[in-house]
């Protein structure tokens, strides 16, 4: 999923530092580095691990501290009942992050064509077994004022799908089509969102790479090219190779 960058001078990096300089540049030492740049992703095993943060001092983070209640002070957050009632109106894919809303713009081909080749495996097994509903970039109310749209759902049977409302809690299985534009840190914090709104797994497929990784709460398994992807516990008697996502692509 790809997201849409803010305007130059008005993200939240900008804002930080128009206020610093407001109240005279920031104060206390340099922070500490950790060895890797913070822009850089390091990979842990084979699992994609989101950059590292630097290390602050005490003095520096009660700075950090203040600049952020300051910041928060300057957005305009809206409550999911809002987001929810203007949802109709919009022309644009949004979603709300914490009461922030953000904007996501279209994806290339690359990543349809993946996401759509997983749409139809996947909803016409699940459709054939009884198995639940599959849909695509169907928004959710993960909790509290988030709501978040996976690039393909599976929703077990059992549970109802309100047909006006927004669906309470995530689905069962969330799957991401990573672009090259997502940082670590962005994919990192969808991931989290959709566990702690009720996920059980969260598949994050890499295009470029033709790869993907299966995040479970116990952990992460990955699968390239012509190894299994399936799921005995979630989707039993599911099985197609990794390669078969990326044909033709």
């Amino acid at each position: 999923m790809t997201y849409r960058r803010r305007p130059a001078g008005t993200g939240v990096a900008a804002r930080m530092a128009a206020l610093r300089k407001r109240r005279g540049g920031p104060r206390g030492r340099p922070r500490a580095t950790t060895g890797v740049a913070p822009t850089e992703s390091r990979e842990v095993g084979a699992v994609r691990a989101p950059p590292l943060r630097d290390n602050a001092g005490s003095r520096d983070r009660a700075d950090s501290c203040q600049v952020n209640e300051e910041l928060m002070a300057t957005k305009t957050l809206i409550t999911v009942e809002e987001f929810a009632r203007q949802f109709g109106k919009l022309d644009t894919f949004q979603e709300l992050v914490e009461g922030e809303v953000i904007n996501v713009s279209p994806a290339m081909f690359l990543h349809n064509h993946v996401r759509d080749t997983v749409l139809v495996l996947l909803k016409t097994f699940v459709e054939a077994h009884q198995l639940g509903v599959v849909v695509s970039e169907q928004p959710f109310h993960l909790f509290g004022n988030t709501v978040r749209f996976p690039d393909v759902a599976f929703v077990r049977s059992g549970r109802a799908l309100p047909l006006l409302e927004l669906p309470q809690g995530a689905p069962d299985l969330a799957i991401e089509v990573i672009s090259p534009t997502n940082t670590a840190h962005e994919v990192s914090t969808r991931l989290s969102d959709f566990f702690a709104g009720g996920s059980t797994r969260v598949w994050a497929i890499y295009p470029e790479h033709r790869e993907l990784y299966i995040h479970h709460l116990s952990g992460v398994t990955r699968r390239e090219r012509d190894e299994i992807l399936d799921d005995p516990q979630l989707l039993p008697g599911f099985s197609v190779k990794v390669s078969s996502l990326f044909e033709t692509a």
